[in-house]
């Protein structure tokens, strides 16, 4: 299954499974909105706590793309991260985001218990934002929840989405699922929104176990 950085333009690095998107909204800029010259101090500090972490994931996520932190630099990492955010004040401004952030450190610490309560919070908070959804799918797989990453991804489709990466996942999870009519279903709508994704099915582990079935092969044709 993916993560959004494969097909989306650079937001932060996205995700397909490899590894979930993450666009970062934040306060408006300080200069913005028309507002005295004289910052508060608090929020200037709120905001370089919130770049911090941003910081800290960010590196572990570009990491993931040359091998990965070993266990203990990657805990260590997080743990920054995290301490970024705990530091903060919160405000309805950037409860979201700091939600979002924490449930992100906490996924790619492997944590995904933890992590799915936060990523949780923030979507409740934006439930339109695709990329919770993602990570959402991500962990509950991960904890062998198949069901529970179906689930999440099926409400997602309510939401647009072109870059084809929610229907690519609801098929990976599918295909584990061993449902071949579903996997083939969600496969055929993400290659219509994206006919690149066509090209990853070949070395896709997650559509294994119905590989050899004469239906996915029909449908996949020389993809496979």
């Amino acid at each position: 299954s993916l993560f959004a950085w494969k097909f989306a333009a650079p937001r932060w690095f996205g995700f397909s499974e490899s590894s979930p998107s993450l666009a970062f909204p934040s306060e408006p800029p300080l200069s913005v909105r028309g507002m005295s010259p004289l910052v508060k101090p608090e929020r200037v500090r709120r905001q370089q706590l919130l770049r911090q972490a941003e910081g800290y994931l960010e590196l572990c996520t570009a990491c993931d793309s040359f091998g990965g932190l070993s266990g203990t630099l990657r805990k260590r990492i997080v743990e920054r991260g995290i301490a970024c955010l705990d530091e903060i004040d919160l405000r309805p401004s950037v409860e979201a985001h700091v939600f979002r952030l924490r449930g992100q450190l906490l996924r790619v610490a492997e944590r995904y218990g933890v992590a799915i309560d936060w990523l949780k919070q923030a979507l409740s908070l934006t439930p339109q934002d695709l990329d919770l959804y993602v990570s959402l799918g991500w962990c509950y797989k991960r904890l062998q929840r198949l069901d529970d990453a179906i689930d999440v991804l099926e409400q997602a489709t309510r939401i647009p989405d072109e870059s084809g990466i929610i229907r690519y996942n609801l098929a990976c999870y599918f295909a584990l699922a061993g449902d071949v009519h579903a996997t083939i279903s969600n496969l055929a709508i993400a290659f219509e929104t994206r006919p690149q994704l066509r090209e990853l099915v070949a070395t896709e582990t997650d559509f294994d176990p119905i590989r050899d079935d004469p239906d996915f092969q029909a449908v996949i044709g020389a993809a496979v």
